[in-house]
């Protein structure tokens, strides 16, 4: 018997969401889709969507920045084709002005489209 699993629940359209989007016209490798810019301390939920106007597989990567926005503490790799899917990345804490930012690992063609949703939890 499959043991049914349960995952947070994002209000995506919630009044203490918060939504950041970007759009990049042939991305390459490095370009920054999306930033939430600096955050506040605490514990944070997030998803994001990723699309792309063309039909070309485009991948990018989830990067947790640190307060000086210098280093990535941390990545999760995202892929998308035409679609927009959201993917949900559940709960993160961060440190005082640390960042979630969506960055392009591979040159893509057409239009590429991010969003990150987050809201503050704790």
């Amino acid at each position: 018997m499959a043991i049914p699993v349960q995952h947070p629940k994002i209000d995506t359209y919630g009044p203490n969401n918060t939504w950041v989007s970007g759009v990049v016209n042939g991305p390459i490798v490095g370009s920054i889709i999306v930033d939430t810019g600096a955050l506040g301390a605490g514990d944070y939920d997030f998803l994001c969507s990723l699309g792309n106007s063309s039909l070309q597989f485009s991948p990018c990567v989830l990067e947790h920045r640190d307060s000086a926005n210098l280093i990535t503490l941390n990545t999760i790799p995202i892929v998308t084709e035409q679609e927009s899917p959201q993917h949900l990345i559940g709960r993160i804490t961060l440190a005082a002005n640390e960042r979630i930012r969506m960055v392009a690992t591979a040159i893509a063609i057409g239009t590429v489209r991010g969003a990150i949703m987050y809201r503050q939890i704790g």
